[in-house]
């Protein structure tokens, strides 16, 4: 409900159902996309103890596994804090651990780093090339607003980069003479999928974990 010095924000009766001018056809909390499975198991984590989840996926996407001391030093803690840390995700059930061995995921502790990964991925991307940040800042954002993003709030973040990638390529072909190939489509279904085409390479193009398997 607004107050009397708001006003609802216009919208677009002939506007595309997943445009967002386009009217609700209910409320917005029964418009929202549904919480993913990854997010409702990190429901019950801290950012800390996503961080950890999220730093083991990306050792083992690069080593194959992860090692306590590794994480030791990326996190800025010490052993023992991560000793302690891994014990607790263990008896969750996020990750399998031993003393002195590898760590790795489980199924849902995996679910859940990658979901991080992603969303990670797609507002650093915003940040940086929508908003002109350098790169250390829109990490640093990136690495807050991950874990607090709702999937709506992350769709409306690639829409309208889409559309900016869209106007850009309209004019890119009528300034100059200089025709420019259309940016690649995305993918339907994701949250940034509208009329406008988001860039090769953009992070919200690339499947989800699981995928194209």
């Amino acid at each position: 409900m607004t107050t009397p010095h708001q006003e609802e924000p216009p919208v677009r009766p002939d506007a595309p159902a997943d445009h967002p001018d386009a009217p609700h056809c209910c409320g917005a909390s029964a418009c929202a996309p549904a919480p993913s499975l990854a997010d409702k198991h990190a429901a019950g984590l801290s950012p800390t103890r996503q961080n950890y989840l999220k730093y083991i996926y990306l050792e083992e996407e690069a080593q194959g596994y992860a090692r306590a001391c590794k994480l030791s030093e990326t996190l800025g803690v010490t052993r023992s804090t991560v000793a302690l840390t891994f014990r607790d995700l263990k008896e969750r059930g996020y990750i399998t651990y031993e003393r002195y061995s590898p760590i790795r995921l489980t199924e849902k502790g995996r679910a859940i780093a990658a979901e991080l990964v992603r969303k990670n991925k797609i507002i650093k991307h915003f940040f940086s090339s929508v908003l002109d940040l350098d790169e250390k800042m829109a990490d640093k954002i990136a690495c807050e607003l991950e874990h607090v993003i709702s999937e709506a709030v992350l769709g409306r973040l690639a829409r309208f980069e889409g559309h900016i990638a869209l106007h850009q390529s309209f004019w890119r072909q009528h300034e100059g003479g200089a025709a420019a190939d259309a940016p690649a489509g995305m993918p339907a279904g994701h949250p940034g999928a509208h009329p406008a085409a988001m860039p090769p390479g953009h992070p919200a193009v690339e499947p989800a974990e699981g995928e194209g398997s």
